[in-house]
């Protein structure tokens, strides 16, 4: 289990080093060449696991593949829903995210069918066929529409980013400065974003085996405790994204109450006597946990 989770830290690592590498060439070319060929190492990867004969090299294949493919392809994602939505960003951006939320909670079940079924190997052509639909969805992104005005002046200063709206170019100039990551603030953020993954982490790869362990219950319904916690993930995102636009509490506000409440719930699963509490824990914690959406800033 420790290997597991040391992969799935790494999967995850790579993600997030990656998805400030996405930006350059969404800005350059838009929004639909980046997601195109940033799905194309998350299928090309999957793709060449069943070759693979030793199972750590399966594993390190997978979150290398998935770790690249999806840390590129989730910026342009994100960018595309805040350029096209000035009002009610952070419920724009909610319910975008929501489909990692879908996906943990259809995986468990799914998942564990393909592989009784048709074994790991062809289980493995399924998923790298489903992450192919990722160009599909590219293709759909589109630049928003822009007056001739805006056009004319950003092309009389030879800005190749002139239909992001300008926020996104000020906080995207931000993020080349240097300046930024000197600043005391911005450390004291990342280090506190560094700890709550630490967190957010250890349900997704210990609580199927802590109900096993615990209550002695059967695989695929260990599998219960992520499908349910991914499935108040949904409804979390969007309420809290609802509240961050509609209410005067500040977003940041809102995520350190939502963190403080999931600490609290984490802390307390060893407690749950019952398979059915520890369900309604992993609901709970889903369902607050999915405040982290609030984090990202409003660019309009």
């Amino acid at each position: 289990m420790s290997c597991l989770s040391t992969f799935g830290s790494f999967l995850f690592c790579l993600l997030g080093l990656l998805l400030f590498s996405a930006v350059y060439p969404v800005v350059q070319c838009g929004y639909r060449l980046p997601s195109f060929f940033s799905t194309c190492p998350l299928s090309v990867g999957n793709c060449m696991v069943p070759h693979f004969v030793a199972y750590l090299i399966h594993l390190r294949c997978v979150n290398v593949c998935v770790g690249i493919g999806f840390g590129l392809i989730y910026s342009p994602s994100i960018m595309c829903v805040c350029s096209h939505f000035k009002e009610r960003n952070a419920l724009a951006v909610s319910i975008t995210v929501c489909g990692s939320s879908v996906g943990g909670m259809l995986s468990p079940l799914i998942v564990p069918l393909l592989i009784e079924e048709y074994g790991w190997r062809s289980s493995m052509l399924f998923l790298s066929a489903a992450s192919f639909q990722c160009c599909v969805a590219g293709a759909l992104m589109r630049r928003p529409p822009l007056s001739a005005e805006a056009i004319q002046e950003s092309v009389k200063n030879d800005e190749r980013s002139f239909w992001l709206p300008p926020k996104i170019r000020e906080a995207l100039g931000d993020m080349m400065s240097v300046k930024v990551y000197t600043s005391r603030i911005f450390l004291l953020y990342n280090i506190a974003s560094f700890i709550c993954s630490i967190a957010f982490l250890t349900p997704l790869f210990f609580l199927p085996s802590f109900a096993i362990s615990m209550f002695g219950v059967e695989k695929v319904v260990s599998g219960w405790t992520v499908t349910s916690m991914s499935a108040a993930g949904i409804f979390g995102r969007v309420f809290f994204g609802w509240l961050a636009d509609g209410s005067h509490l500040e977003p940041l506000r809102i995520h350190n109450i939502s963190i403080f409440i999931s600490g609290v719930v984490l802390a307390l699963v060893p407690l749950c006597p019952t398979f059915e509490i520890l369900l309604f824990a992993a609901v709970l914690y889903g369902f607050f946990v999915g405040k982290r959406v609030l984090k990202r800033l409003n660019l309009e």
